[in-house]
């Protein structure tokens, strides 16, 4: 399994890969502010190539800065992404407690990542009602539904009927036909190439975008227009 950034950067090589949002695994069992130092030294290995994600949690507890300062920390350090891991960090997933921190990300535009691993319980009530009272109270957030397996696509699809706020990416999402019948009923723009590298194959991440019956430009939309637009503009440098 792939454990260093050369690694990562290794594979990514191999399958073509561009560009990549990344943490660091110390932001999620340790310290998530710690991690940030971590990260950008390892990003640093692949400028353009590598962009950072940090771990996004409520202020309640006193040890993160409160979210106006989170938001500025996000700004100087050029991070257009954050991670909610409300399992691995123990904080309530609830819209009451991450509101202040919700609103701040909304207000500044901020690419937010919900991770199927990270709700409480992995029924299909619970994460269809967490995730439709984020959508619906923050409507200008942009959302990306991570790791959300293909045998939850009844709550998929109910969501991303009804939230325009929400994209999913597709490393554990590969439905028989899925990126075509998304395509079709909520068109290419909120759909996402996600690799689940380093723990999945990105190989077959990329075949399934490649080999999909779509039309080219959807399909460049997927491969990481999309994601593009989401971080504001930003694009990896072609590997």
């Amino acid at each position: 399994a792939a454990w260093t950034t050369e690694h990562l950067l290794a594979w990514m090589d191999w399958c073509e890969i561009d560009g990549a949002l990344v943490m660091h695994t110390l932001g999620i069992s340790h310290d998530p502010i710690e991690a940030r130092d971590r990260l950008a030294e390892e990003a640093a290995k692949a400028p353009g190539r590598l962009f950072p994600v940090w771990a996004a949690l409520p202020h309640d507890a006193g040890d993160i800065e409160p979210p106006s300062e989170f938001i500025a920390a996000l700004r100087k350090a050029r991070v257009r992404c954050v991670k909610l891991f409300p399992k691995s960090h123990r904080f309530p997933f609830c819209p009451e407690v991450l509101r202040p921190i919700l609103s701040a990300l909304e207000e500044a535009g901020v690419l937010t990542l919900l991770d199927a691993d990270e709700y409480p319980s992995a029924d299909e009530t619970t994460l269809f009602t967490i995730t439709h009272q984020i959508a619906a109270q923050h409507p200008r957030l942009p959302i990306v539904l991570q790791r959300f397996g293909w045998h939850l696509q009844r709550v998929v699809t109910a969501l991303m009927e009804r939230h325009r706020n929400l994209h999913i990416e597709f490393s554990r999402y590969q439905a028989n036909r899925g990126l075509e019948t998304y395509v079709r009923r909520f068109g290419p723009e909120r759909l996402l190439f996600g690799s689940g590298l380093p723990a999945m194959s990105a190989g077959a991440a990329r075949a399934f975008v490649d080999y999909a019956d779509i039309p080219e430009g959807a399909r460049r939309l997927i491969a990481g227009g999309n994601l593009s637009r989401l971080l504001g503009g930003v694009s990896p440098e072609p590997c």
